[in-house]
């Protein structure tokens, strides 16, 4: 939970700024897979093969942040470099109509990713 820049530790019951949880351990709200508990616990990620078993709660938390990470880099990536020309006369892309029609699905894509990951 960030609320004005600090993090509230359930556990220990004490704050910790923004960079000592990430650094520390980023914790996700998560319910279990079922919703039979009807609550919301805190869970460190699981990086492991254990992670990829859909009982444990960690895994679906280092999922969003592997998949948060990875979609802003690629966002980033595809908006800094520039095709060649040879793809531009290949496809032709000659106007610059189907130039920006094709990089709005990017756009979107790449502020969907900051949504996406800022509401998790």
């Amino acid at each position: 939970m960030i609320q004005n820049c600090l993090c509230h530790d359930i556990k220990n019951e004490k704050s910790t700024s923004v960079i000592e949880s990430i650094l520390y351990g980023l914790e996700i709200s998560v319910s279990n897979p079922y919703g039979l508990t009807e609550k919301v616990q805190y869970v460190n990620p699981v990086w492991g093969a254990e992670g990829f078993d859909p009982f444990v709660p960690g895994g679906i938390t280092s999922h969003h942040i592997a998949a948060g990470t990875l979609g802003i880099l690629v966002g980033l990536l595809h908006r800094s470099v520039r095709p060649p020309q040879r793809l531009y006369k290949g496809l032709r892309m000659g106007n610059i109509e189907t130039v920006l029609s094709s990089s709005i699905v990017d756009v979107l894509f790449f502020f969907a990713t900051f949504i996406i990951v800022g509401t998790m």
